[in-house]
């Protein structure tokens, strides 16, 4: 059994593109899953937060300048340079300006310190930034969304502070209890088993939230390429974003930086907007999927070109 948690722990970056095809290709199976996503989730932030560089997140709360800058470029700045970017390299009414600029203007994805972890980047950083700018989402997202593209956003703010604190306040306070029960030094003998488990539910996440996929892909295959390039381009541009920091911070914090710039919770998206702004842009909130799956093996390969190479 060990053995197995430690190839879950080696071959993350590979397994969890395995979990993403094979949610495509087996409906039923993804089917099974989505109800999990949640709760597979909230067990990825614990385990990620057992994981996370406590003395780290500490020095990020003393110095949050990083952190609040990250912030406000998820929240507004990019939102807003997205909307401008594209509505003026696309034709006028494209649903890609604005299928674009809402997947830019939605909160950065929650597990971003748990891929941290298994990636070796700098999980306080991405929990300093991710959970506070999660937070601001819904009250930030309705006035600048119909501001910049004019749909009404019809948040359910208490449902989803609810549902943002269990997952916060669970693996936080979940993390700092084991920590302190059992000591640094316990988890560090049981990596293996931490590490694996960590992959395992992020694996359940993937390949749940790839309900549905199969069918969008298999029905308008043209235009399902057209918008995945689009998401890929979206998901990459945003994570290039933090380009300018590099003057300032070392090339483990730039890409921690990246890593939460880039990625934003798709799910959620689909979860506030449904078709409300019309099937094209609902299909492009599908597909942004595909980029969220396949970041890790990216950021695995630019973490060893640049923190190994």
């Amino acid at each position: 059994m060990r053995a197995l948690f430690a190839f879950l722990g080696r071959r993350a970056t590979w397994l969890l593109i395995a979990a993403f095809l094979l949610g495509i290709g087996w409906p039923a199976l993804a089917e099974l899953l989505a109800p999990t996503v949640y709760w597979a989730a909230l067990a990825s932030m614990f385990l990620g937060a057992v994981r996370l560089d406590w003395p780290g997140l500490a020095r990020n709360l003393r110095r949050p300048g990083l952190a609040l800058a990250l912030i406000a470029l998820v929240l507004v700045g990019l939102p807003i340079a997205v909307n401008g970017l594209t509505g003026w390299l696309l034709p006028a009414g494209s649903p890609l300006v604005t299928a674009m600029t809402l997947a830019a203007a939605g909160p950065p994805l929650g597990s971003a310190a748990a891929y941290a972890v298994l990636l070796g980047l700098d999980s306080a950083l991405c929990l300093v930034a991710t959970v506070p700018a999660m937070a601001l989402a819904p009250l930030v997202m309705p006035p600048l969304v119909l501001g910049l593209i004019g749909i009404e956003a019809d948040i359910d703010i208490a449902t989803f502070a609810l549902r943002l604190g269990v997952m916060v306040a669970v693996s936080l306070a979940g993390g700092f209890l084991v920590r302190l029960a059992f000591g640094p030094r316990w988890i560090e003998l049981n990596a293996v088993w931490i590490d694996g488990s960590l992959v395992a539910s992020v694996l359940l996440v993937t390949c749940g939230v790839m309900q549905g996929m199969q069918a969008v892909l298999l029905g308008e295959p043209a235009k399902a390429a057209l918008y995945t390039g689009a998401a890929f381009a979206l998901n990459i541009g945003m994570s290039l974003a933090m380009l300018p920091l590099a003057p300032f911070i070392d090339r483990k914090r730039l890409l921690s930086a990246g890593l939460v710039l880039g990625n934003r919770n798709g799910v959620l998206l689909l979860v506030s907007f449904g078709d409300a702004a019309g099937p094209d842009v609902y299909l492009f909130l599908v597909l942004i999927q595909i980029p969220l799956a396949s970041m890790p093996l990216a950021y695995a390969a630019a973490t060893r070109l640049l923190l190994r190479g």
